[in-house]
């Protein structure tokens, strides 16, 4: 449970966050607090607002207790704080262990840490997911939009942060009567010819249209969002049918919201256990869900994809809510077979009716799909992957959908959204909005660099190039390397992904300014007979743009590195790699490959010490990044340099030392030592 200790009643969002994760709110006095028992409370929260008195006797008493306390900053606390016109410094109790500033004056929510190892949990880590990959938890790529707004403010310096504080109002998400609450648009089906978004517009006609948004101040969040839907139904599908749809800021927040509304639908489980959600390879953010939202995630995979023969067998299980698809895979650019996945369920969910049981929900991951939609639209030969015009083939399979529009549409960071059929979102009308939406803005922005390139400027772009990402990989293949699954891989993947056996390509190439995802634990049921790491590029459009000295696309520049790095290793391979493995510790270092596949692998051992100790690396790396900046002073700008030279000097002097012990007498020699230590040291100090 979670103790709200005030005044006043808790917080109306406190009780919905608690509710989404399944915990209770008890609601308690400061008068109360020594004679209630922190056992079974995860944890204990109160307001700033608390007089100094309450505040510092909650704080003890959650110290004494051994559970951590957490004070919540509203907004208007926020902005009282930094009105004053110089800075000022609050002196907290000990027993606070984390503190939250609302979002408001700020484009973002944060969270504040004095206890290092509750930070890190904040991050969350893959214990089954292949790429290198570490975020706040809720996190993504979502945030960074208003992350980099809000550090563009803090710049301005304090004597701008407190007349903001003062004098700036926050609109919100720039929409009249906006809620904290989560509410579906409904759209509506449409004729199948309406070609409304079929060719671009200009850039006067989108600029006259998106004005003309921002001066209504009737435009509504349902009204931009079902013209954000609707084109993306270009692509996705689904025509003909009447969706429900929510705008989010990242693929995270989309994926989170269909897989609660899911859960929500299910209700409560059958007594000891867990409803299972059946997927393939998929993104951290499902197995983040798992732990988040308590349900259980049962991998059905074969070579990076979703199993289906596998999958038939599972479906059966009466506690299967949902099965996760991707349309294209993050880790190494793979496609599940969308079209025998939804088959499968349709067939399940038609059993299950006949039993009085509720029906398998499909989710397809698009979010990074876009070229694969645009190859896949049932014609030229290929099969339609637009899951929505599956669905309504396959009206007995409820299906939702994700697709980011920041990433292959090109609209501002922050704009993604999760689309699904009559009676699959809804359940999450009035419930609590985790992060931020899309604000009005944004959407409008978003819409309006939609419109300027059209449906048919996308069909143009993308088939460009999928066509070059294809004359990469054959390079690619031509020059001895192995793309990652590629039995599972189908026109119009944006990704690439190859092995690389120990890292060593990684590590070369990241010296010639080029930059990936790193792969790991590639095939571990098979660590003996293949490799287990490599990298991956996820391309878009910019990618072919023009950066070499003749003319080159950067994808051209690239590839003709790459191979120009593999010759190299070819020409001398590492001979330690002859008797270990490639993927081992030992043959990672003796080959001068990456180290970070290696750390990250521990987090695939299971519970115990490895994964612990990758965990606390993995974790203090990122947050040192994110805390330290750049070592330096007014004395020594790169101290830590300095250091470890006059420290490997000392070594050195030590060394010939030693050698010549033997021709000196030792009392000599140690006097000679001492001198040379304590004058290296007083070097080093001033």
């Amino acid at each position: 449970r979670v103790m709200w200790v005030g005044r006043g009643p808790a917080p109306d969002n406190i009780g919905w966050c608690a509710q989404r994760l399944g915990l209770e709110v008890e609601q308690l006095s400061p008068e109360c607090l020594d004679r209630r028992s922190a056992a079974g409370a995860a944890c204990v929260l109160s307001s700033w607002s608390q007089s100094q008195t309450d505040l510092s006797g909650v704080a003890d008493w959650a110290e004494r207790s051994g559970v951590g306390l957490h004070v919540h900053l509203l907004d208007g606390e926020w902005r009282d704080i930094l009105s004053h016109s110089q800075p000022v410094h609050y002196s907290l109790p000990v027993g606070i262990a984390s503190i939250s500033i609302e979002s408001g004056l700020f484009n973002c929510a944060y969270a504040v840490y004095r206890d290092h190892q509750l930070r890190d949990v904040h991050f969350d880590v893959g214990y089954a997911w292949q790429t290198a990959y570490l975020s706040p938890n809720e996190g993504g790529s979502g945030a960074a939009t208003p992350l980099y707004l809000d550090f563009c403010s803090i710049m301005l310096g304090w004597r701008a942060l407190s007349r903001m504080a003062r004098d700036g109002q926050s609109d919100g998400d720039g929409f009249e009567g906006s809620k904290a609450a989560l509410e579906c648009t409904v759209i509506s089906a449409r004729a199948a010819d309406d070609a409304a978004f079929s060719e671009p517009r200009s850039m006067d006609a989108a600029r006259i249209w998106a004005e003309s948004q921002f001066q209504d101040t009737r435009t509504t969040r349902a009204q931009l969002e079902t013209q954000l839907v609707r084109f993306e139904q270009e692509f996705l599908g689904g025509r003909s049918l009447t969706v429900e749809a929510l705008s989010t800021g990242g693929g995270t927040r989309s994926i989170n919201l269909a897989l609660e509304s899911v859960l929500l639908k299910a209700g409560k489980p059958p007594q000891d256990s867990r409803w299972k959600v059946l997927t393939g390879n998929p993104h951290l953010a499902v197995e983040r869900a798992e732990r988040r939202l308590g349900f259980e995630l049962v991998r059905v995979v074969e070579r990076g994809a979703i199993d289906v023969v596998g999958l038939e067998q599972m479906l059966v299980d009466p506690v299967v809510v949902a099965v996760y698809a991707q349309t294209l895979s993050y880790t190494d650019g793979i496609s599940d077979r969308i079209g025998e996945v939804i088959r499968l369920v349709r067939t399940e969910n038609l059993r299950r009716a006949k039993e009085g049981m509720a029906p398998v929900t499909l989710i397809n991951d698009c979010c990074l799909a876009f070229s694969v939609l645009v190859h896949h639209n049932g014609t030229n030969g290929n099969p339609s992957l637009r899951v929505l015009d599956l669905a309504a083939d396959n009206p007995e399979v409820p299906t939702m959908v994700t697709l980011d529009a920041h990433k292959h549409l090109g609209t501002d960071k922050g704009v993604s959204c999760v689309i699904g059929t009559a009676g699959t979102l809804s359940w999450l009308d009035g419930h609590v909005r985790v992060g931020s939406q899309p604000s009005k803005p944004e959407l409008v922005r978003a819409i309006a660099d939609l419109l300027m390139v059209g449906v048919a400027g996308y069909n143009s772009i993308y088939t460009t190039l999928a066509g070059e990402i294809r004359k990469a990989e054959a390079a690619i293949v031509a020059a001895g390397m192995a793309v990652v699954h590629v039995e599972n891989k189908i026109e119009g993947s944006t990704v690439m992904a190859v092995e690389d056996p120990a890292g060593i390509m990684t590590r070369i190439l990241k010296r010639r300014g080029h930059s990936f995802a790193y792969l790991f634990n590639l095939a571990p049921s098979h660590r003996e007979s293949r490799c287990q790491t490599g990298w991956s590029l996820s391309l878009t459009p910019n990618s072919l743009r023009k950066v070499g000295p003749q003319g080159q696309t950067a994808l051209e520049v690239f590839i003709t590195d790459l191979i120009e790095v593999h010759q190299q290793v070819q020409r001398r391979p590492p001979l330690v790699l002859r008797w270990c493995r490639e993927s081992s510790l030992v043959g990672i270092l003796g080959s001068g490959g990456l180290v970070d596949s290696y750390i990250f692998s521990l987090l695939h051992t299971g519970p115990g010490w490895r994964r612990s100790l990758g965990e606390v690396v993995v974790r203090r790396f990122y947050t040192g990044l994110l805390d330290s900046g750049i070592v330096s002073s007014k004395k020594r700008l790169n101290p830590i340099k300095q250091l470890v030279r006059q420290l490997l000097m000392l070594v050195v002097v030590l060394g010939v030392l030693i050698l010549q012990r033997r021709r000196i007498g030792g009392r000599t020699v140690l006097a000679l030592g001492a001198s040379s230590m304590l004058l290296g040291w007083r070097q080093m100090t001033r």
